[in-house]
């Protein structure tokens, strides 16, 4: 709506004031000539409308000799509500309101807040789109599967003699004299023979390390096959896997404890050899994506106190000039820490026995939360995007799912009743496995599916979404829930 007519017909070269200056007389009988008679054509140009027009615009006579009304004050507006008179141009394109001239007639089109009916249109069909997709996802969010599928059945005398896991949504099978992976439809992807007595498995994306667990084999394959192979000075402990292959290990003699880290062509990047009383014995490790942070958690003894530490070692520029690399150390009196975790690029998390403390990667890494929780922690579970535990109320001795994210805010504390041998997180599930059967719930805690499985299950895992294996004594089972 315009603001003021005046400016607008100002705009246009039109006043709406009469200048100052001295009236004169104007001879309106000759501005304005009689009405036409009645049948005459006012296209002919004798009517007082102009050529094209079909609306008669009445003027009043003017008094002789008197002055013409004065035109409204500079400050007085048009009432809003008011409708211009016929035929009188009061809009244009500027003022959100479009004529157009059609024959004999003018149309008025007339623009919603600036908005063109197209606009209009595609902005009604936007939010259609998304209050669709947000009702699509309450409904999943709400919806309990009540049953399963078996999408396909392979068929092994010999399931139980392996070990099976996921691998970046492939299957893999692992034993003492050999390894295979397969895809969600069953067919063989590779073969890769080795000998180990017991072989274990640790992988980033899908590049994966298994070794000889108190052996000192290491194989190294990625999806394409095996891509390199470690053998290993002292019996490996525990593994730990960069995506571009090197592998880092805790290993031990009968005198020491060794860190030790390799290539994937075997040679050797770092030794670091440790000690009950400095820096501790070491009981877990991980490596950060790229391979060039390690993240190792020890405990130490000393005058009879217990503590939990980890350090930090770059193998970039900012530990080149440091002792044994490190550039990092945080220490919790009287705290064990059985377990570090790399997050991918979001850093490291360190699981105490009474809560877990998160790390920056990057250069010199930084403590940035540091979460105790009341309570006896049963398990922790994460990702590379949430922390997860259960805890046992000390009170009434309920169990509750919490959900971190990884600035260590609690995004979900919900009591469950799950029986599980195994916890695993996976994308937005958090799945607990047992020898009978599933349980499947989501990060904020609504049960999406209980049921037992037709037999005994040896394993389970998630390759997808609401997507499972499950390992019976004969056969592997891709299962979908419904």
């Amino acid at each position: 709506m315009i603001e003021n007519i005046e400016n607008y017909l100002n705009k246009k070269g039109r006043t709406g004031k009469p200048p100052d200056r001295e009236r004169t007389d104007i001879p309106w009988d000759d501005v304005f000539p009689d009405d036409p008679e009645d049948g005459e054509d006012a296209d002919t140009g004798t009517a007082g409308t102009p050529s094209g027009g079909s609306q008669e615009r009445d003027f009043p006579d003017p008094p002789g000799g008197e002055d013409i009304p004065e035109e409204p004050e500079d400050d007085e507006e048009p009432e809003g509500d008011e409708e211009p008179e016929d035929g009188e141009e009061l809009f244009s394109d500027e003022d959100d309101i479009l004529f157009e001239e059609e024959g004999p007639r003018f149309r008025r089109r007339f623009r919603l807040g600036g908005l063109s009916l197209q606009a209009l249109s595609a902005m009604i069909i936007a939010v259609a789109v998304l209050t669709a997709a947000l009702f699509a996802i309450l409904i999943n969010r709400n919806w309990f599967y009540n049953r399963y599928e078996v999408v396909f059945t392979r068929t092994q005398e010999d399931a139980v003699s392996y070990s099976y896991c996921n691998i970046d949504g492939s299957i893999l099978r692992y034993g003492t004299d050999g390894a295979t992976l397969y895809d969600q439809e069953g067919e063989t992807i590779w073969d890769v023979a080795y000998a180990m007595e017991e072989p274990s498995v640790v992988s980033r994306g899908d590049v994966m390390a298994i070794y000889d667990a108190g052996g000192t084999g290491v194989v190294i394959c990625d999806r394409t096959g095996q891509i390199g192979a470690v053998t290993t000075k002292h019996p490996v402990l525990r593994a730990d896997i960069a995506r571009q292959g090197t592998v880092a290990t805790i290993q031990e003699d009968r005198q020491n404890v060794w860190i030790e880290y390799y290539s994937k062509e075997g040679d050797t990047i770092a030794e670091i050899k440790t000690s009950i009383e400095d820096p501790g014995y070491p009981m877990d490790l991980a490596v950060s994506p790229d391979g060039m942070l390690l993240a190792v958690a020890y405990t130490s003894f000393s005058e009879g106190a217990q503590t939990g530490t980890i350090r930090f070692y770059s193998f970039g520029s900012y530990g080149q000039n440091q002792m044994d690399n490190r550039v990092a150390a945080f220490d919790y009196a009287d705290r064990v820490i059985p377990e570090v975790c790399s997050l991918g690029d979001q850093g490291f998390a360190a699981f105490r026995d009474n809560g877990f403390s998160l790390y920056s990667g990057g250069g010199i890494p930084e403590q940035r939360a540091d979460v105790v929780i009341d309570g006896r922690i049963q398990a922790v579970f994460y990702d590379e995007n949430h922390i997860g535990l259960l805890t046992e109320d000390p009170e009434d001795g309920l169990v509750h799912m919490k959900i971190f994210d990884v600035r260590g805010h609690e995004i979900t504390d919900k009591v469950i009743a799950a029986n599980y041998q195994k916890i695993e997180l996976f994308g937005d599930e958090v799945n607990f496995y047992n020898g009978a059967g599933l349980q499947v719930y989501t990060l904020a805690g609504t049960e999406k599916f209980s049921g037992e499985y037709g037999e005994p299950a040896q394993a389970f895992f998630a390759v997808g979404k609401y997507r499972y294996v499950a390992v019976t004594e004969n056969s592997i089972d891709l299962i979908r829930l419904k």
